[in-house]
């Protein structure tokens, strides 16, 4: 977040807007890969466990990182800059 924020003032003044996308818990192969290791003998039980800790009560899918993606990228963020915006489902929350 550091290095975000400090590119985000030294570039502000070109117009390049700098922020993170931050997720967590993506449902991909890499998902499964973490699953089988948590859990060897039952990467299900592992996915039901690891769903528990997101108050949305799944994973997220690669389209909800790649919309939060587009709209930073969009004139609909012209002013956002800095940022961390976490795709996490509200397990920061």
């Amino acid at each position: 977040m550091a290095l975000t924020k400090t590119a985000a003032v030294e570039y502000a003044g070109l117009g390049i807007r700098v922020n993170a996308v931050c997720p967590a818990l993506v449902n991909t192969r890499m998902m499964r890969s973490l699953e089988k290791e948590f859990n060897p003998e039952d990467s299900q039980a592992a996915k039901e466990f690891l769903t528990k800790s997101v108050p949305l009560g799944r994973y997220s899918e690669p389209k909800d990182v790649s919309e939060a993606v587009l709209f930073l990228a969009s004139e609909k963020a012209s002013f956002i800059t800095g940022i961390a915006l976490e795709v996490v489902g509200g397990m920061t929350a």
